[in-house]
């Protein structure tokens, strides 16, 4: 089985872009782990599609690159046409998945992801908040900014409604709503442990692949993501219970996932809701001796029968 991974950063989707730069470290930690795990996976072997200068970090035997005059839409197309199935990796920003994600299906080539719902109605924290609480899961109560007002008593965080990892967000305090960005959220600053949980998501369950510590430096009134310990902390039936809690509450997750929320003794709640890998995925090996190549041979079994994925495997 051939699988193609189409990494946003790797791809060519933020050439150019501030946010590249911010991405790369964990882009290139997360495309090089996949390609090391799924070679070692018995029957299975991995492309992945990079444009520049990222080309010289993949072995050439696994490198799909771009023809000249090839438009972007067109080289990811073709990249994911050339596998078995196709893995999506990007982030929510500005649609960025949701794009790469309706642009994959109309190949016929199963897309081991979230749908497009799901991925729009995750992306967005604002919305993912709504449909948590709807459902009677403990979650950071989220506010549009435009709603907020003009004097909110407290310490808040003010954060994108779709950013990703740590990008733009800030602690804020007092009069506060003059001083967030269009399109930004916020969430009162809550006590608590950062962790996550990695999910596998195929099309009837979610299930809790580990418990991790997330790494969160504030200084000042920013904040700064720098990693995860994988599996730091025993899987709880707890988090199982989360887990399958978000997975009915946002339909159509499916594939990798992450929940980020905090711990505060015994109580957890969600800050969001990633409907793609993140980087905790590339851990899974040595953390609990089943990597990410085992479990996207799980997800492409599931494909088959899945018609929202693909036609690509008989």
């Amino acid at each position: 089985m051939r699988i193609v991974i189409i990494e946003y950063v790797f791809a060519g989707g933020l050439a150019g872009d501030p946010l590249e730069a911010a991405l790369a470290p964990e882009a290139r930690e997360m495309v090089l782990g996949l390609v090391d795990d799924i070679n070692r996976t018995p029957g299975m072997e991995v492309a992945v599609a990079v444009q520049g200068a990222a080309a010289e970090e993949i072995p050439e035997a696994c490198r799909i690159e771009s023809m000249p005059e090839e438009s972007m839409e067109a080289f990811w197309q073709r990249a994911a046409g050339s596998g078995d199935a196709v893995v999506p990796i990007a982030p929510e920003t500005g649609g960025a998945l949701e794009r790469l994600t309706r642009l994959l299906l109309e190949t016929r080539v199963p897309v081991l992801g979230s749908s497009p719902d799901a991925v729009a109605l995750a992306g967005s924290k604002y919305r993912t908040a709504r449909a948590l609480t709807a459902a009677g899961i403990p979650v950071v109560p989220t506010l549009r900014a435009i709603s907020a007002s003009v004097c909110l008593a407290g310490e808040w965080v003010s954060k994108p409604d779709d950013g990703c990892d740590c990008d733009g967000v800030r602690r804020v305090s007092g009069r506060v709503s003059k001083r967030i960005a269009e399109g930004h959220v916020l969430q009162p600053f809550m006590p608590g442990e950062p962790a996550s949980l990695s999910l596998l998501c195929t099309a009837d369950s979610a299930r809790v692949l580990s418990c991790n510590q997330q790494m969160v430096e504030a200084r000042g009134e920013h904040f700064s993501y720098r990693g995860s310990r994988v599996a730091a902390q025993a899987v709880q039936p707890v988090h199982q219970w989360l887990a399958s809690a978000v997975f009915d509450a946002i339909p159509g997750l499916y594939g990798f996932a992450g929940i980020d929320f905090l711990v505060d003794g015994e109580r957890l709640t969600v800050l969001e809701v990633n409907p793609r890998p993140t980087t905790s995925v590339v851990g899974l090996r040595q953390a609990t001796g089943i990597g990410p190549g085992l479990l996207i041979s799980e997800l492409l079994r599931g494909a088959r029968c899945n018609p929202r994925l693909g036609e690509g495997v008989a």
